[in-house]
């Protein structure tokens, strides 16, 4: 017994039936796009509504209308007031305390931000910093409480050290000579 040969999947279906448009009849027309230029069918625009306005000299350019003039400490051109150099300075040596000498970096630190956070208020908008200022004070703070943490944990090995071998000396038996 042979099985019959196997069928193509894209040989059209047996009696010309199918997809597709019915024979002798064309395909249904959904109109043609219309020539470049020619009227789209959407109409004339509603009431109000006028042309374009014309091509010509673009707007004149200056301040905008209604805004005031700026703020006070901003530039001419809205740049922002410089930076004190002592909050600069300060947070230079709030940065240097973690790496050079911790505690007495961490204390210039917060002298040079106290003085420059007066300077900074007493100007009026004309010195920027306030950010580098708060940045100084809470890295030496940090600094300062590291530090006190060192020393605490110091003073606690060499009280056990300390304990240690204080009681190893009265165990052993002492040398006669």
């Amino acid at each position: 017994m042979t099985s019959p040969p196997p069928q193509d999947p894209f040989a059209p279906p047996p009696g010309g039936q199918g997809g597709g448009d019915p024979p002798g009849q064309a395909p249904p027309s959904y109109g043609g796009q219309p020539a470049y230029g020619a009227a789209s069918g959407y109409g004339a625009p509603p009431a109000g509504y006028g042309p374009p306005p014309p091509y010509g000299q673009p707007p004149a350019y200056g301040p905008a209308a209604g805004y005031g003039p700026p703020q006070p400490g901003w530039g001419p051109q809205g740049t922002p007031p410089p930076n004190d150099t002592k909050a600069v300075w300060a947070l230079v040596m709030a940065i240097g305390s973690y790496v050079l000498i911790p505690f007495v970096l961490a204390l210039v630190a917060l002298v040079l931000a106290s003085m420059s956070s007066r300077d900074i208020r007493a100007s009026d908008g004309r010195l920027g910093g306030g950010g580098l200022v708060t940045a100084a004070k809470v890295l030496s703070w940090i600094n300062i409480a590291l530090c006190l943490l060192a020393v605490v944990f110091v003073l606690l090995v060499l009280g056990v050290l300390a304990s240690v071998f204080g009681t190893m000396g009265e165990l052993q038996p002492p040398l006669e000579s």
